[in-house]
Order: structure tokens, then sequence, then C-alpha cells
């Protein structure tokens, strides 16, 4: 009986002692065990042998029946123990050995001795005692015994082995020694006298193993050593020692000890061979990334070795490891096939072993490609396999790949059909293996219809000719070609024109060889480039016979191209002007603009708008021009060229001078005119203010009202009057830009305007009103005149005037917005015009000269004046003036 803690569990014996005191004095003296045996088939027994069988503590009895003894006997000894028993009497003791199976279900062999310690009526024993010992070792060393004396008489009989004999009595350097061999070198019964003499012919680096032996064999050791012996050819023989003390004297002291030589020499070379071997092995797998595996068919235990079988987490210093374990590290997915395969070379299915299958890395937890395989190469004698051995290979890298391209293949394939783009595979004849979907669509073919055919059939003659005789033998000899003009035929019979770019996917052999070719459709850019030529030979055509002055410059401003025309204005031959500097043919000061203004912000801004330039002829005559210019710029955005058209506006310049003396003129006429209209007008005013207070009672009414119309007549004269030297001076004098707000400008306005504002209850709400470069004074002018305009016509109630301005890289937007009457659209122009009026004096005072002078203000800054209005809704005006380069407000000035 066994529990799982591996004890058996006899009756434990209380009460009445089961041994006499003598019993148990010679259990704690001798370290033996007592027992006693009773007729009823019941057993006493302590001592060691209870704790080693698993019956209980050593140093208490306890009691079991003889069946629970005789379950743990080995079965080949049971015979031969009942046989002890049943032939005990008083003249007969017990004296058996046999074998017992220990708490650990391994077997010991126990030596038991006793006999009949009482008699029955009938004579028989009942009760029967004695001692049980534990003689495995002495087993052990007996059967060792035994093997060693065959060997001896099995060496001395081959010829090729020895014995020895040594006094162990005397010192270390004197024991006597003798020697019986047939060893290579070393006669038989050679005499050594003594130990030194012995290890006179050891290697001087075995000396010391020579010496530890000794030591254990006098502590009484099975000793076995191996180390080299010097012949009489002078060489060294591997010899393997056996020795143990084989007497002692009656004190129990050595004595004596034996043993027996073997010629160990050729396996020891074989040895060396094997492990230079091991050592080749194992660089050749390192070097591989392989691992070496042995399995046992039929214990199913596996020995892989390797830097592979580590990482898959294989412990080098016990690569051993049974199959259940290695099934362990195999995925779950993959391990029916590993068994499959296992099971059909253990069943003789097979010899071979080849599985492919998932490991997991022991470092990075990865599941790792892995394949195993192996061959049968032991049977047992009844021919079943007994041995398989193989290598693995981490096969990750491979497979990834193969996936990859595998995923790369479709991933083509789909592209190959799918993609918009004409593409087509050919063999070395020719011949068309594949074509993509978008090539069958631009052919009109099906792919039935050009699967198989030539590839040159589709070509037109001449191409076909071309191809066969150049390019398709250099193409092969090359293995690419880039861009090659081909033209195809539709199956509608329409032309086509393509670039054929392609390149050898070398195959097994040359004839294996293929051609994947992309072609790219370039009708249409062929078309569009013919008509581009045919457009520059036309534009060239127009450039050169218009009746216009033009001309190009490059990057560096030097002409690269003018038109007959510039060239007949000018004087020059081409020749004298290609390449020169555009600046050549200005004036110093048109010059001077040109290289700080105009051109850096040409190549800046793109453009450039009526700049006028002084052009000198090669006479020396001198041209005023405008310019206008547009920059084309390279796909970098690098400047390219620059193309300008020069309009001649010397008759208009000469026709300006006139007008600005004519314009003097006049300003001195108005100037003469008003004051000398004043002086009279003054007098007019004087008297008939004289006569109303004079002689206003002598008056009728008739008369008063003369008075008045006379006195009104001379005021509306004067403001006339102060009106139009207004707009004279304004028109003539120099403007003088510079930067201010214009919440500045609008403030001094509205201080003018400070009396009317009070009267009519009117609100100026000014928006974001930023800085601005023009005229102050003309600028302050034009609002006065606005806001002054929308308190005049004012409708019911409270005048609301809104100012707003917004800037931007081209210049800045001024409006002005009321809830006046407004007008009808219509109109819109003749607000703007001297003297016209869309009121009556009566219902609207004023001169009409207004709005005239806002926009002449605009205008001499190069700006515009818009208005907006719906009647009863209010007006909106608009004024929109240009920011002007540095120079170009110098000029103005």
């Amino acid at each position: 009986m066994k529990t799982s803690s591996g004890q058996h569990h006899p009756n434990r014996v209380d009460g009445t002692p089961a041994f006499d005191q003598l019993s148990l004095e010679a259990v704690r003296h001798t370290g033996e065990t007592v027992w006693t045996l009773h007729s009823d088939g019941m057993s006493d027994m302590m001592g060691p042998l209870v704790e080693t069988l698993g019956f209980g503590n050593a140093n208490e009895p306890v009691r079991f029946s003889l069946d629970q003894w005789r379950a743990l006997q080995h079965p080949d000894d049971m015979e031969r123990c009942h046989a002890a028993l049943d032939a005990m009497s008083l003249d007969t003791p017990l004296r058996v050995d046999y074998r017992m199976r220990d708490r650990n279900g391994d077997y010991i062999w126990v030596y038991s001795r006793g006999g009949v310690a009482e008699t029955g009526a009938d004579g028989g024993w009942t009760r029967a005692t004695g001692f049980a010992a534990n003689i495995t070792d002495r087993k052990a060393r007996e059967a060792l015994l035994e093997a060693s004396e065959k060997l001896i008489d099995e060496a001395l009989i081959s010829g090729n082995g020895g014995v020895w004999s040594m006094d162990l009595r005397e010192t270390d350097s004197a024991a006597t020694t003798a020697i019986k061999s047939n060893l290579p070198g070393l006669p038989i019964q050679r005499e050594i006298n003594t130990l030194a003499q012995w290890r006179d012919l050891l290697h001087p680096d075995d000396v010391p193993i020579s010496q530890e032996a000794r030591k254990r064999l006098l502590n009484g050791e099975l000793v076995e050593v191996e180390y080299r012996l010097r012949t009489d050819d002078g060489n060294w023989l591997w010899v393997r020692n056996i020795g143990q003390v084989v007497e002692r004297d009656t004190e129990g002291n050595p004595i004596r000890s034996a043993g027996f030589l073997t010629n160990i020499s050729e396996r020891k070379a074989l040895e060396s061979r094997v492990a230079q071997t091991n050592f080749q092995l194992a660089e050749a797998l390192k070097a591989a990334d392989l691992a070496a595996w042995r399995y046992d068919l039929v214990d199913h235990v596996s020995t892989i070795r390797g830097d592979l079988a580590h990482r898959l987490g294989v412990d080098q210093n016990n690569p051993v490891v049974p199959g259940e374990e290695w099934m362990k590290h195999v995925h779950p997915d993959d391990k029916g096939d590993v068994i499959r395969r296992t099971m059909d070379v253990v069943e003789g299915k097979s010899e071979r072993f080849e599985s492919l299958y998932r490991a997991k890395d022991s470092a990075t937890g990865e599941w790792r490609w892995i394949r195993s395989s192996g061959r049968l190469i032991e049977r047992t004698p009844d021919g079943k396999p007994k041995l398989a051995a193989g290598v693995l290979k981490d096969e990750t890298s491979r497979i990834q790949l193969e996936t990859e391209l595998q995923t790369e293949r479709d991933r083509y394939r789909s592209t190959y059909r799918a993609t918009p783009a004409m593409m087509h595979t050919i063999d070395r004849n020719g011949v068309i293996l594949n074509v993509s979907d978008y090539w069958l669509a631009m052919m009109e073919y099906t792919r039935e219809e050009v699967i198989g055919t030539l590839a040159s059939n589709y070509l037109i003659e001449e191409d076909r000719e071309r191809a066969r005789s150049k390019i398709q033998p250099d193409f092969w000899r090359t293995g690419e070609i880039e861009d090659v003009p081909y033209r195809f035929r539709t199956k509608s019979g329409a032309v086509i024109e393509i670039l054929l770019s392609a390149v050898v996917e070398k195959g097994a052999t040359p004839d294996a060889d293929l051609a994947h070719g992309i072609l790219v459709d370039v009708t249409e850019r062929n078309e569009l480039n013919r008509a581009l030529v045919e457009e520059k030979n036309r534009f060239e055509s127009i450039y050169r016979a218009t009746p216009a002055m033009m001309h190009t410059i490059n990057a560096d401003g030097r002409i690269i191209q003018v038109s007959d025309y510039w060239l007949s204005v000018m004087g020059y031959e081409r020749r004298e002007v290609i390449g020169q500097l555009s600046t050549a043919f200005l004036d110093p000061e048109s010059r001077e603009r040109a290289v700080r203004y105009s051109l850096p912000r040409l190549f800046r801004e793109g453009g450039n708008h009526e700049i006028e330039y002084r052009f000198v002829t090669k006479s020396g005559e001198k041209l005023d021009v405008l310019l206008n210019s547009f920059l084309e710029r390279a796909e970098d955005g690098s400047p390219k060229a620059s193309y300008a058209v020069i309009t001649d506006i010397t008759p208009l310049r000469r026709a300006y001078e006139g007008l600005k003396r004519s314009n003097r003129e006049l300003d001195r006429f108005a100037a003469v005119a008003s004051h000398d209209l004043q002086e009279p007008l003054r007098k007019v005013a004087a008297f008939a203010s004289l006569m109303r207070r004079r002689y206003s009672d002598q008056l009728d009414e008739e008369g008063r009202r003369c008075l008045d119309f006379m006195s009104d007549g001379a005021q509306r004269m004067q403001l006339l009057i102060d009106d139009l030297l207004t707009y004279s001076r304004l028109g003539n004098k120099s403007l003088r830009t510079e930067t201010f707000e214009l919440s500045d400008a609008l403030t001094d306005a509205l201080k003018r305007l400070e009396v009317q504002i009070e009267e009519t209850g009117a609100t100026v709400i000014a928006d974001q009103l930023g800085p601005l470069e023009a005229d102050r004074p003309v600028i302050t002018q034009i609002l006065q005149n606005l806001v002054s305009n929308a308190l005049k016509y004012r409708g019911v109630s409270s005048p609301r005037v809104d100012v707003r301005m917004t800037s931007s890289e081209d210049g800045w937007t001024i409006s002005v917005a009321d809830n006046g009457i407004g007008f009808e659209p219509r109109f819109a122009e003749k607000i703007f015009a001297p003297f016209q009026r869309l009121h009556s004096r009566e219902e609207y005072p004023g001169t009409g000269i207004g709005l005239s002078i806002v926009q002449q203000g605009v205008e001499r800054h190069g700006g515009r004046v818009d208005v907006s209005s719906t009647p009863g809704k209010g007006a909106t005006f608009t004024i929109t003036l240009p920011r002007r380069a540095a120079g170009e407000t110098a000029r103005s000035a």
C-alpha cells in the first residue's frame, strides 16, 4: 500500500514492547534493523529499514502483515524468500538476500538473518526473530568486483590489458608494486618494485592524478582514473586504471589494493577526432544558423544542439528534451502536423521527416518559422525505428521575404491589370504574354485577340522595321531602353504615338528572358508640341513684323529679341541690339530709375505698368515712351524672360507740354479775371447795401425785391469765383505725398464743418482708418466736400455719415456713405461735372462744383471715384487710390 507521499502505512506498535531491551540496544549500536515474525503472518520491525521502506520512523517499532512485506519484494526474489521461510527451524537459521522497493520506488538489496524464537505444541515455530540490513552498496561492489575480475581475465586473454597489485603498508614512494600486462610497449610481468618507479612512467601532467587516486584508495574508494604511460619506444600510451582495496588487517586497515589497466589509446584518439568533428559541426551549425537534433523514437526524447536551439529555449548544458516538453515550444496551430509527421517515422510509414512549423523565441517571445529536416538513422534489433537525426533551420526571414514577394507579386498583378497605363510583357521572340487592361482599351482589342501575337504586329510599317533591325537587338543586349518613340496602329486604324521604356527580367536561360514594358501615350502631347512650335513660329513672325516697339530681355536684363518696328524707330540693326542691356538705350535719368526701381519690381512682382522712360535713338533723338511688361518664370520660379511693349508718346508729351502752358496761362487769366471781377462785384454789393440803408423807405416793394436780387447775385457770384479759384489751384498745384493717418485728415475736415454738423445734428462715424500715402491737404479737401455733400442732401432723419478704409498690396479704398436723399443711378456721372446740379438753388444752395473738386483730387493721385445710390436711401462714394513706387511718386511731385 502506497500513499501520495510514498509511505506504506503499517500499524504502529503501542502498549507492550514488541522487542526486548537487548534487541533495542542492538538496533541503536549496530545500525541494523531488528524484526519479529509471528506465525499468524504479522511482523514487528524497528530500525533504519523501517524508514527506508516507508513504514515509519526508524526509532519506533511498527507492525505490518507478511502480505504487505511481500508486496514490496522484487517478483524474481519471492520464490527464494518463500523457500527460506519454509526451511527455517530450530536447527536451520534464516539466511536470505533479496530486493525490496523503497519509499522512492527504487529497489534496494536487503539481507535478513534470524531464527526460531518460540515453538508451539506441534513443534512448529510460532515466532521468529532476527536482523535485516541494507546491503545495496555491498551488492554494487560485489558486482563491480565480479565485473572487474572478468574484465581482467578478458583483458589478459585479449592481450591488450594488464593487472597490478600494490602493498599499501609502505610509504607512498616505497610502496611495493607488481604489474602484469600485455599493453603495447609494456612487456608482460614487468617488475616495478616501488610506486616511485611506476610514477616515472607517468606523463608529468598526470602525476597529480595518480597521487589523488592513492589517497582515495586509502579511504576505501573504488578508484577509476585515466592517464598516459611512457612506452619503451618513448611514445605515450593512454590507459584506464581501475582499482580498490582488496585486503585489510584485523583492525580494518587497508593493506593491499589491486586493479587492472586497459589500453584506451584508440578510444582517446577516437574521442579526439569526435571532439574535433563536434567542434567543426558546432562551427558549421553556428555559421549556417542551424541546430542538430537526434530523436529517440522509442523513448521520445530529443537531443538538440546549436545556437538556434539555445534561442528556442533549449539549455545547451543539458540539451536533452522530452518530446512533450519540446512540443510546448511549437505553435498550437502547428502541433498536429509535427506529431503526424513524427508518427509516420515512428510507425515506419516514412524514413524521412520534414516539417515547417513555428516555434517561440525564448528571448523575444516572437514566433519563428523553423524547418526540421531529418531521416531515420537506426533501427532496433527487431527492425523497428529507433533513432532519427536531422537539423533545424530558421526560415523566418525567407518566409517573410516570400510573403512580401508574394504580396508584391499580387500587387503587381493587380496594378498591371488595373493601372491606367499601357503595359505589356513579351518573351525573347517578341510574343506578347500579358498586357494591361488600359493597353487593350487604347488599342481597341480583347485580351484573347492579343495574347500570343507578336508585339511588332501593332507597329506601323516604318517603326516595325526600325524595331527589328536596331532597337530590339540593342535592348536584349543591354537589358533596358528608355523613352523610345513608336507609333502603334489601333484596331480601328487610328495611329497613337507612344514612348516605350522596358527592362529585361533574366530567366534560367537566355531563351527564358522576359521583357516588361511601359508605353506612355504621347499622341496629344506631341500634337500640342507641334501646335506650340507652329504657334511659336507664328508669334515670332507677328512679333517681328508688328507695327509696335517690342523687346524681350533675359534674367540678366539683356535683350534677346526685338521687333522690326523697334529697330526702325530706334535706327539700329538687329546685331547691334541683341545681347545689349535694355537700359543702354535710355537716357541717364531713365536708366537710373530703371535700375533702382523698375527692374527690381519687375523681377519681384512680375510686371510693370505704364512706366515713363525716355529712349535715345541711334541718331541721338529722344523719345518719350510708356513701357508695359510682364515676366515669364521658369518651373523653379526663377525669372526666365520679360516681354515689353513700348508706346511712343513723344507727340502726346509735346501736346501735354502745350497743355501745361495753356493751363498756366489760364491760371494767370483766372487769377487776373477773378481779381478784376471781384472789384466791381464788391462795389455792386456795397452800393446795394448802401441803397438799402439810405433809400429803403423810399422804394416800393418791387424796388426792395430788386435790391435783394442784386445782393444775392453778388454773393453767389463771389462763391462761384471762390470755387473756380479753388478748382483751378487744385488742378495745377503739385502733389506733395506723405504718409499720414486718414483719421487725422478727417479730423481736420470735420473742424471746418463744425457749424454745419452742429446745426444738422449729424453723426460722423470713422471705422478702421489707417495710414495712407498721399497729398494730405488734397485728401482733407476731398473728405470735407464729401461730408459737406452728405450734410447738404440730408433726409428727414438726422444725418449719419460712415467713413471706412481698407488697404491692400495694390493701394487703399476709402468709402463715405450717408443716409441722405440719394439720387437715380443714371445721374452718377452728371454729379461730378462742374456746375451740374440735380436740384434747384432754392432747394439746395451751392455752386455745383464740390464733387468736381473731389474727382479732380482723386484722379491726380492716379485713382478713381465711384458712387452708388438709391433714391431715399442715401449714397456711397468709393475712392480707390493706388500705391506708387518711390520713383513714380517723385515724378508726380
